[in-house]
């Protein structure tokens, strides 16, 4: 926003290609779809003795931890608020994955939640002074 360097420009210079983590998105997808396709069968342990049982986890693992410069550009965005390039970036992010599942997004989405959130949540609790003192009687009728 400052002039120094145009978002579409940078974009391209960044890790990996835009080709690279469409690939990466939808290799997870396939096993996602694999794993949802094995939920309705009923394995006897001949047939499936040599697949890879976990293959999903390890891919929604490994995308949800990825550090990708274009991936850690949009949560740093958020962070920052620089609220237009972050939502450009988020945008571009969506036509190649779900930039949701990935954490570092993920964490700066939520903590952008709660930042505005907060003084509602502050004018909706009572203040500690006022609060009544908590119940300390069991559902047993005896006191502890």
């Amino acid at each position: 926003q400052a002039g120094l360097v145009e978002l579409g420009t940078l974009w391209s210079y960044l890790d990996p290609g835009d080709a690279a983590l469409k690939a990466s998105h939808a290799d997870l997808m396939a096993k996602y779809e694999e794993e949802i396709s094995q939920l309705s069968k009923v394995d006897l342990g001949s047939s499936s003795s040599g697949k890879d049982r976990n293959s999903f986890g390890r891919a929604l693992q490994d995308f949800n931890q990825v550090g990708h410069q274009k991936l850690r550009l949009a949560a740093a965005l958020v962070s920052c608020n620089c609220w237009a390039a972050a939502h450009r970036t988020l945008l571009q992010l969506q036509k190649l994955c779900k930039p949701c599942l990935n954490n570092h997004i993920r964490s700066a989405l939520c903590d952008l939640l709660k930042w505005l959130i907060w003084p509602l949540v502050q004018r909706a609790s009572p203040p500690l002074h006022t609060a009544k003192k908590p119940v300390v009687e069991s559902t047993f009728g005896c006191t502890r």
